[in-house]
């Protein structure tokens, strides 16, 4: 089962023209799960939060915002980001990978697409399973990324942030999905998509740097 083999043996999985749909619409119903799991389970870690990022407002202003944060709220908020964020994400990722491939080819959109919807499957995954290592652990927002090496909230915080072990491994499925067989093309997606992913670091790290300003 290709949901499955994206894990353990990606070059398997096997291309079709509507595939995308499945994996796409299987990571969005994984990510409102997420949302409602979250907000269930880990509702007083997600005022902590938000509450830590209000630390420089009013305790006036601090106040209103914490009392529209109730569950029901959340869930309403997230769920609509989540249906607005999800397909814009999937088209990006999409769009990079068509550009690339027109290096060598000129196929269809289908396949950079059906790449882009595996990798935001993985990341689905990802956040599932980082939900569960928070309720074991009693850790949220339970860290997969390599800002776990640094303590302060400061510009390398933010650019190690964006580092994430399922994103990372997104990127090399993405690579081979997209041209099976050829391992010198894969890696050459994944470097591509590294690059981006530097850059991603990089503004994030400069946001919050900003941010502390």
């Amino acid at each position: 089962m290709d949901f499955l083999k994206v894990f353990y043996a990606p070059g398997e999985v096997k291309y079709s023209k509507k595939k995308w749909i499945s994996f796409f619409f299987v990571s969005l119903v994984i990510g409102l799960l997420v949302l409602f799991l979250n907000v269930h389970f880990n509702f007083n870690g997600i005022l902590n939060a938000v509450k830590e990022r209000l630390s420089s407002v009013s305790e006036e202003q601090k106040a209103q915002a914490l009392n529209m944060l109730t569950p029901g709220r959340m869930m309403l908020r997230g769920g609509i980001s989540l249906l607005i964020w999800l397909p814009l994400k999937l088209l990006f990722i999409a769009g990079m990978l068509y550009i690339i491939r027109m290096l060598w080819e000129t196929e269809n959109f289908s396949i950079p697409l059906f790449a882009s919807s595996i990798y935001i499957y993985i990341q689905a995954v990802g956040d599932f399973i980082k939900f569960l290592l928070s309720v074991i652990f009693k850790t949220f927002p339970f860290t997969t990324d390599l800002s776990i090496l640094t303590g302060s909230r400061n510009f390398l915080f933010g650019f190690l942030s964006a580092f994430d072990i399922f994103t990372i491994y997104a990127m090399y499925v993405a690579g081979v999905v997209i041209s099976p067989g050829d391992k010198k093309r894969s890696m050459y997606y994944f470097f591509v998509l590294l690059v981006l992913l530097i850059l991603w670091g990089i503004i994030k790290g400069f946001t919050i740097r900003m941010g502390m300003k």
